[in-house]
């Protein structure tokens, strides 16, 4: 899997690198129980991610077709996706988040949100039309589900042809380098009508970017493209540790 390692970052990147993942394994070793919320900032996620705005960018210019869904996968209180509504990067999409208990949930003025866990069940699960989505994104979330063979197959249900999905995987005891973990899920792309690329990262993370097929673009360029500005993104949201809507 390609990497750059986190000592090969500039400063301030490693600095912001530390600072998330630092307070993911904080968070994710003091869980009391099963389901509890992990919450991120928008820099975090920029970190984990190694950039959201070209792959944001490429998914605009997919939506002048019509299908202008933007989906955030697992995303706890809505605190990220706030912030990125807030400083403009989803104008134009119709933004969907799905999250766990949608009463943690901050209000945010423009996103709909959506039951993922056991909450759909007794309001009923609300279906995301075929072929309305252009990118899906999943921070820490994803990763976790039993079925990744299921996943896979809503996704190609949901997106539209050149539609993309870019999702972060961590470390787990027995899979320090998430190299298990990605390869269960290039498993489960193969052969699913997918171009897939396990992107760059550190020795505490790792991302994978797929993208439905035909499209005027390959995952590697997106996830590479991303990796290279992922800097200046950064400092975009440096100051904005509070969400402020």
């Amino acid at each position: 899997m390609a990497r750059v390692e986190s000592g090969g970052l500039p400063r301030e990147v490693r600095e912001q690198y530390g600072v998330a993942i630092e307070r993911d394994i904080a968070s994710r070793s003091n869980l009391q129980e099963p389901g509890e919320v992990i919450d991120r900032f928008a820099y975090e996620y920029l970190v984990l991610l190694q950039g959201l705005q070209e792959l944001i960018t490429y998914a605009r210019n997919i939506s002048r077709r019509g299908q202008q869904t933007f989906l955030w996968v697992g995303e706890g209180t809505l605190t990220a996706v706030g912030q990125f509504v807030k400083a403009g990067w989803m104008r134009g999409f119709k933004v969907i988040a799905t999250t766990l208990d949608t009463s943690i949930c901050l209000p945010v003025k423009g996103v709909t949100v959506m039951a993922c866990g056991a909450e759909r069940f007794r309001h009923g699960r609300v279906r995301i039309p075929d072929l309305s989505a252009v990118a899906m994104v999943s921070v820490c979330s994803i990763q976790y589900s039993a079925r990744p063979d299921l996943v896979v197959e809503e996704a190609r249900r949901v997106l539209t042809s050149g539609g993309v999905f870019k999702m972060v995987v961590v470390p787990t005891a027995d899979d320090p380098f998430a190299d298990k973990e990605i390869g269960v899920w290039k498993e489960a792309l193969r052969g699913s009508g997918f171009d897939f690329w396990p992107g760059v990262g550190g020795p505490n993370f790792a991302q994978l970017v797929a993208v439905k097929m035909p499209a005027e673009v390959t995952a590697e360029t997106l996830i590479l493209d991303d990796a290279k500005t992922m800097g200046a993104q950064i400092d975009f949201f440096r100051a904005q540790r509070e969400p402020g809507y």
